[in-house]
């Protein structure tokens, strides 16, 4: 039996009125999930491995932040910084098994559910819109995190790169809005033990969607594009990590259509 709590405080100031600043401070408590303690997932390459014995994690939180919103642009930054008591990771490591006690052992590369004695996470997210002119936009969303078992000195596994995404955004009044965008991602070599460095990338991807067109009892509208338009091939770090097959999908057609009753 185990017994979770927390509590969290937030403060949102008006700096101006355009511009908010914000903070939130919390204090938590949480014991380990059913799946977190008695998982057995094969992906045909490393099986991912509960443990009954992880004990609850317990950590601090604060986050700050600054908003503005004026005709021309949008923005929002918050910074991060999470520390962890028993924080619970999948490690690299080896899974030894056997069909039967009377044969042979055999072992598997694995990812199994671990307590780590003291964490540190930190790290920002942004989200920009500016108006370049009518009805066209730049818009761009970025992530960065940073993970650190500290009393070992590691670096903590699936941790995502530095990535956003990146683009142009063209509206057709009435009818149509088009949209040109990258998704990115930097190199991550800030990897634990045993755990596969991946290079970065940037993909060119297109998509398409209509205004709703009213037919009285329902309204409709279509989604359309193409992701990887260039066909490049490249790794996502946390997908890597999952199963067998590294390389991402290639390109992709798509449409979609939408009834709302």
């Amino acid at each position: 039996q185990d017994i979770s709590w927390s509590a969290n405080a937030g403060l949102l100031v008006r700096l101006h009125k355009d511009i908010n600043a914000s903070l939130n401070l919390a204090c938590f408590a949480r014991p380990p999930s059913l799946e977190e303690r008695y998982k057995y997932i094969d992906l045909g390459n490393k099986v991912r491995i509960g443990e009954p014995d992880l004990e609850p994690e317990q950590g601090y939180q604060i986050d700050g932040g600054i908003r503005i919103w004026e005709s021309g642009i949008n923005l929002r930054v918050n910074g991060f910084v999470n520390r962890f008591s028993d924080m619970i990771v999948e490690q690299p490591g080896q899974y030894v098994y056997s069909y039967s006690e009377s044969t042979q052992k055999d072992t598997l590369p694995a990812l199994i559910n671990s307590n780590v004695d003291e964490t540190l996470l930190f790290g920002f997210d942004m989200k920009l819109d500016l108006h370049l002119m009518e009805n066209l936009v730049f818009h761009n969303t970025v992530s960065f995190v940073r993970g650190r078992d500290i009393r070992n000195d590691q670096n903590l596994p699936l941790i995502p790169p530095f990535n956003g995404i990146s683009g142009l955004k063209y509206h057709f009044p009435g009818w149509l809005t088009v949209d040109l965008f990258s998704d990115w991602a930097a190199r991550q070599n800030k990897t634990a033990e045993g755990e596969i460095k991946t290079p970065g990338y940037a993909l060119l991807s297109l998509r398409a969607y209509t205004a709703p067109v009213d037919l009285n009892f329902a309204r409709l509208h279509f989604t359309g594009g193409v992701e990887n338009i260039f066909d490049k091939a490249y790794q996502n770090h946390l997908s890597t990590n999952r199963g067998a097959i590294q390389i991402e999908p290639g390109r992709n057609f798509y449409i979609k259509m939408q009834l709302h009753f």
